[in-house]
């Protein structure tokens, strides 16, 4: 059975939509907290998070070289990317749940604040960060569906 870009395209997009519902649903349920980290702090990193994100999703970007294919457009680099994706954002939200209360989406001090050290954060010293990089390697190859 054929499958036409946008069925493979929407392979890699769907779980990012996904993880960020939710990333935003159960960021609801966090801790009270206590101190925060100032504003100029937490813009000076989502800036350009967010220019980043703009890049991988826009379609036809205004720089060529940014543009360069580093894979042959073939079925394999796809799937290796949408396993990178998979894998990374199951990752992040293992993370994620492991954290339980005690994640915030800024620096910040929660009430009864504790130390996570078991789960992924006993194997990588920052696992939501680990596989968020990880989906990021594997979602550029979206504009290399398989023929």
């Amino acid at each position: 059975m054929a499958y036409g870009p946008m069925f493979y395209r929407h392979l890699i997009s769907w779980p990012w939509l996904a993880w960020a519902l939710y990333w935003a649903i159960s960021a609801a349920s966090t801790k009270t907290t206590q101190r925060r980290e100032p504003l100029g702090s937490r813009l000076a990193h989502i800036g350009p998070l967010v220019v980043g994100a703009i890049l991988l999703g826009w379609r036809e970007v205004p720089w060529p070289w940014l543009a360069q294919r580093l894979w042959p457009r073939a079925a394999l680099p796809y799937f290796a990317g949408l396993l990178l994706v998979y894998a990374g954002l199951a990752f992040a939200v293992w993370a994620r749940v492991h954290l339980g209360r005690n994640w915030s989406g800024s620096v910040t001090v929660k009430q009864h604040h504790e130390l996570i050290r078991s789960g992924p954060y006993a194997r990588v010293r920052h696992p939501i960060y680990t596989g968020l990089l990880t989906a990021v390697l594997g979602t550029k190859p979206r504009r290399s569906a398989p023929r």
